[in-house]
């Protein structure tokens, strides 16, 4: 058996992007055998966004001081905010993540809060539950079919939307018993999306305007039944909170559902149990 130390690579300790409430190191410490680097909590946003959201800035003014010394502290001194909680700021964006696919070579702003120093930590903690109850109160966990979420990476009231996803929640188990176990030598969850799904969803001769249904690994709480919830789940998804997909699922909802039962496997007492479901 080796004593060799191995270090582990530094995205795996260190993604680039995590939930608000899954908090970094301390920056600068040394963690896991690298150098934590800087975290800021908060939103992506284009520049064009930035401007929507604050107003375009005086004649001669540089924009993003304008917005830092100005507008900002500004609003915030109006939202009458705890005295404890400092003001939100904002810099140049200049990485990948967060760009949304069809504005990736635009500029971007971040829009952040907080950052990953002793104070800001223990500021987001102390206050974690306000930040997350209101953003759980306007971009719940889950929602009926019916209400729609907003469409994915716009800015609503204040926060960033998320992904959403529609569908079902169902134990790895479930899943093998509706679309059969995979191959020898197969990735299960491959086989499913590339394979039998499509396979599936052409003998259920759905319109051609409706795409088939999909899968992913379901690593979140919503949704579970309590008896199976330590047990791994996939979600099997209809839809996603994308311009396109909102409009196919209003024009289309009754089809698009029925069909992708059909497809899964469900007995038809599914239909009533199919809801939006947030990551993150």
């Amino acid at each position: 058996m080796s004593n060799e130390f191995v270090l582990r690579e530094f995205y795996t300790v260190f993604p680039a992007s995590r939930a608000v409430d899954d908090f970094p190191p301390i920056a600068y410490h040394i963690h896991q055998g690298h150098r934590v680097p800087d975290y800021r909590l908060g939103w992506v946003v284009t520049v064009t966004e930035a401007e929507e959201l604050l107003g375009p800035a005086p004649e001669g003014r540089d924009v993003i001081d304008y917005y830092r010394y100005d507008i900002l502290p500004s609003r915030w001194g109006t939202t009458k905010a705890k005295s404890d909680l400092q003001p939100p700021n904002l810099m140049i964006w200049s990485y990948e993540t967060g760009r949304e696919s069809q504005h990736k070579n635009e500029a971007y702003l971040l829009l952040y809060v907080a950052q990953n120093s002793t104070e800001d930590l223990k500021m987001v903690k102390e206050h974690k539950e306000e930040l997350i109850t209101r953003f759980s109160a306007v971009l719940p966990v889950s929602r009926d079919i019916g209400d729609f979420p907003p469409i994915a990476y716009c800015i609503y009231q204040g926060y960033r939307v998320p992904d959403y996803f529609l569908g079902w929640v169902v134990t790895v188990k479930e899943a093998i018993q509706l679309l059969g176990p995979a191959p020898e030598g197969r990735e299960a969850i491959g086989y499913y999306r590339y394979e039998l799904l499509p396979s599936r969803w052409r003998k259920t001769k759905a319109k051609s305007d409706l795409k088939p249904p999909d899968l992913i690994l379901w690593i979140y709480e919503t949704g579970r039944e309590s008896q199976h919830k330590n047990e791994a789940h996939l979600l099997l998804y209809v839809a996603q909170n994308s311009n396109e997909d909102l409009k196919m699922v209003k024009e289309h909802k009754e089809e698009l559902i029925t069909r992708s039962i059909e497809a899964f496997g469900f007995t038809s007492e599914r239909q009533e149990k199919v809801n939006w479901y947030r990551l993150k």
